[in-house]
């Protein structure tokens, strides 16, 4: 089944109850923190996929590229475990 894609209106009303639902303590299955943070990271790929959509239509510009590049790497640093310690043992 396909899903629709919710309108700005709905995404901004299930993002205020996500936020809510944490600073109330009410989130025991952490429904809210997934939304609130699949609701942010999908914010950045829809601006790396008009990054990269510009820079296919209209070529290589150096500021493009440098622009897609800087929203890759972005997106990888997100993803990094600042956790992990292991870096330390090389």
């Amino acid at each position: 089944m396909k899903l629709r894609k919710l309108s700005d209106s709905e995404m901004i009303k299930v993002g205020e109850l996500a936020e809510v639902m944490r600073e109330q303590d009410k989130d025991k299955y952490n429904l809210g923190r997934a939304l609130i943070y699949l609701r942010d990271r999908n914010k950045l790929l829809e601006d790396l996929l008009l990054k990269t959509d510009y820079f296919l239509r209209f070529g290589m510009g150096t500021k493009e590229l440098t622009a897609l590049r800087m929203a890759v790497e972005h997106l990888r640093e997100l993803d990094e475990d600042v956790s992990d310690d292991s870096s330390m043992f090389i």
